[in-house]
């Protein structure tokens, strides 16, 4: 017979998992699932986080750059995009890319089609020659009939751009940009102090990026938008 002692000790441990228990648990479904596997599993975990963080970011973002383009009367309604989406621009977050490649995937099949060809021409047109104007005039790969197709999952630098802009760095030095060549034409000369302070969208998604570098245990790469797209067309 057991003694007292070795049966209620049987018993707590039953009934109150250690854990170190549970870790061990962990770790060998960890190991049935396969290290690939599991990697993968806890990046989307991640990118789910880090996502739900960027949609509040972008909903403030967007709430800050229409009452400042209110008072300005500002809009880009009619717009072709030919100034904004003539540049292939760079994305340094993994928050963000992640997010293109969600609204990427969410596209009717023809339409990712064409993007990724799109996205391919472009990607071809940089690696031959970067500073050419094949390159340098490429219209944006999302693109389409002056709309954006990812327009819900566009990064920040196309959220903010066209309204002159100021924003305050750690070090408390303030930069300032221009506005697009519509801003200075129809508004800036009634409202030459109207402007959008980007000091808190900057600083937030500093914080998603650090967290998101600290999870991964490494820096993301700098990609442009189109290699972004032509990457998720290959399904990388």
């Amino acid at each position: 017979m057991r003694s007292t002692l070795a049966m209620a000790t049987l018993r707590g441990s039953a009934d109150q998992p250690t854990a170190i228990s549970s870790q061990r648990t962990d770790d060998m479904l960890d190991a049935r699932r396969g290290p690939r596997r599991v990697a993968k599993e806890r990046e989307a975990a991640l990118e789910d986080d880090l996502i739900n963080r960027l949609e509040i970011l972008y909903q403030d973002m967007d709430a800050a750059y229409h009452d400042t383009a209110r008072e300005g009367s500002f809009s880009c309604q009619g717009c072709d995009g030919a100034a904004c989406c003539t540049v292939d621009l760079a994305i340094h977050t993994y928050a963000e890319m992640a997010y293109l490649r969600l609204g990427f995937h969410e596209l009717p099949r023809a339409i990712k089609t064409e993007m990724g060809e799109r996205a391919r021409l472009t990607v071809l047109a940089k690696d031959c020659a970067p500073l050419g104007d094949e390159y340098r005039s490429a219209v944006c790969a999302a693109n389409f009939e002056g709309q954006c197709v990812l327009y819900r999952h566009r990064p920040m630098i196309c959220r903010l751009a066209g309204i002159p802009y100021t924003a305050t760095r750690p070090d408390n030095t303030i930069i300032r940009g221009p506005g697009c060549k519509r801003f200075e034409q129809e508004v800036a000369a009634t409202r030459p102090r109207l402007v959008l302070d980007r000091s808190q969208f900057y600083r937030r998604m500093s914080e998603i990026e650090l967290d998101a570098a600290s999870c991964r245990r490494c820096r993301t790469p700098r990609h442009t938008i189109a290699e972004i797209i032509y990457r998720a067309a290959q399904g990388f």
